[in-house]
């Protein structure tokens, strides 16, 4: 008897321990709008979206709060824009996860990826988020803005999380704007195709006490592009940091600035394949 209870037992324990909010969107058509929200901070569920627009000037609207949140959202058409949060409790196993596909003229996406926080006396406790993004706008004209990490305000600065990105750009007059905040960074920029007139902003910054790693890789093709990168490291302790920056670029008058600010290691490696091409580089404490 004692055997019996004691694998019903376990058989609910597993079953509470996989339990998650699943949330399944499909949208045909011109000027839909979405809003979903999911709050898993007691059950501390996973959440879930699979979202698909199909047509032009969709909107959607996601907030997710649990363990593990994950979100694939695929929109195509024209005029799309999609707003996502996603915050993890405070276990330094919990994970965000976003993969986003967008195919047209215009295309926004404004991603948060973060881990929930506490201030007490005016110190704010640490975000233990694991932050991974894979993103891609196949078109023109496409807007990505992506913020890994928190907190950066209140007498503790301190952040721990671990963040991910890839981001991929074709065609030409598209922008992205890319923040990592924690103690490892990495990230992917690759914007291909006729890719005139692009932009990419890179910051990946760590004011935690025991340093951090960052990585950035960056490719452009085309003319008129511009990338920007911004590594920042404020640890207080020597040769505990790596920062380093790899960036390529193929066409007529493009400009590369690389920023790295540290007193640990710091790499730099610089390809530009054309004419009237601009590049500078700043090492410094």
């Amino acid at each position: 008897m004692k055997k019996l209870s004691f694998i019903i037992v376990m058989v609910l324990a597993t079953g509470f321990a996989m339990a998650q909010k699943t949330t399944w969107l499909t949208q045909a058509g011109y000027g839909n709008s979405a809003t979903i929200t999911q709050d898993a901070s007691v059950s501390l569920d996973a959440n879930k979206i699979y979202a698909t627009q199909n047509g032009s000037w969709n909107t959607l609207t996601t907030g997710q709060l649990g363990k593990d949140n994950y979100i694939e959202l695929s929109q195509g058409g024209d005029n799309n824009s999609a707003k996502m949060v996603q915050t993890t409790l405070l276990s330094a196993t919990d994970q965000n996860s976003a993969l986003i596909n967008q195919g047209g003229i215009s295309d926004k996406a404004d991603l948060t990826q973060k881990g929930s926080t506490a201030t007490l006396f005016g110190i704010t406790s640490l975000d233990l988020s694991n932050n991974k993004s894979v993103a891609t706008q196949s078109g023109t004209y496409g807007s990505f803005i992506l913020n890994q990490g928190g907190p950066t305000t209140g007498l503790s600065t301190a952040i721990k999380p671990v963040n991910n990105s890839y981001l991929t750009q074709s065609g030409y007059g598209n922008t992205a704007d890319l923040n990592q905040l924690g103690k490892t960074n990495y990230s992917e920029i690759s914007q291909t195709a006729t890719g005139n007139w692009n932009t990419a902003d890179l910051l990946q910054e760590n004011p935690i006490l025991d340093g951090s790693t960052d990585i950035s890789n960056s490719w452009q093709y085309g003319s008129n592009s511009t990338v920007n990168i911004l590594q920042n490291e404020t640890s207080l302790l020597l040769g505990n940091s790596e920062q380093t920056a790899n960036s390529y670029q193929s066409g007529l008058s493009n400009t590369t600035k690389i920023e790295q600010i540290s007193h640990d290691v710091q790499k730099v490696s610089a390809t530009e394949e054309g004419t009237y091409d601009i590049l500078t580089v700043n090492q410094h404490n």
